[in-house]
């Protein structure tokens, strides 16, 4: 008995000799770090010895890779869950609750653009009033001044800038940007 386990272990000392390259390189597949990859791979061996204890197997080479593949495996769920309870344990539920889908996110970023086509479509001179009041935030008063024009002209191309915008936008979109951007011009926000 005692030479079969010898035996046993000599030969898996061997095929260890002749398959570590390889499950090394297969392993790098799921791993970049070379500890990880040599701890996977020694996990895989030892798997398989003591599986052999247990039962004859047929392909130890295939079993091997197999082993590796699997404890590979199991290694990156572990990682991946440990990743998640540390982002649940950042965030709260109301700022998971509060944050955007990425529905959310896209839509917003389809009616940016949607905006920014609409401006390019101004006026030179509208364009400019209204990008100086709703991207820079500049008053009324300032805008009137930097463009050398009067305080009411500014208003009617800022008014010109929002009428236009909006049917430009409702124009080019099935859904209700238009209306979106209204309620935000009655809002003050800026685009």
């Amino acid at each position: 008995m005692q030479t079969d386990e010898t035996n046993q272990k000599k030969s898996m000392a061997a095929t260890y000799q002749r398959l570590r390259g390889s499950l090394m390189r297969y392993t790098s597949r799921y791993f970049r770090k070379p500890h990880e990859i040599e701890d996977v791979v020694q996990e895989a061996f030892v798997k398989v010895l003591e599986a052999q204890g247990d039962r004859t197997i047929q392909s130890i080479d295939a079993y091997l890779f197999r082993t590796a593949r699997n404890v590979a495996l199991n290694k990156l769920s572990k990682h991946e869950n440990k990743l998640t309870d540390a982002l649940g344990e950042l965030m709260t539920e109301s700022d998971i609750a509060l944050s955007p889908t990425l529905e959310q996110d896209y839509e917003s970023k389809e009616r940016f653009e949607l905006f920014c086509e609409s401006l390019v479509e101004l006026p030179k001179r509208c364009q400019q009033a209204f990008v100086l009041r709703r991207v820079y935030g500049f008053s009324q008063a300032e805008i009137a001044q930097r463009m050398g024009i009067s305080v009411n002209t500014v208003e009617m191309h800022l008014a010109k800038g929002v009428v236009r915008c909006e049917r430009y936008m409702r124009k080019q979109s099935n859904d209700d940007c238009g209306e979106l951007f209204k309620r935000n011009q009655r809002r003050g926000a800026k685009l």
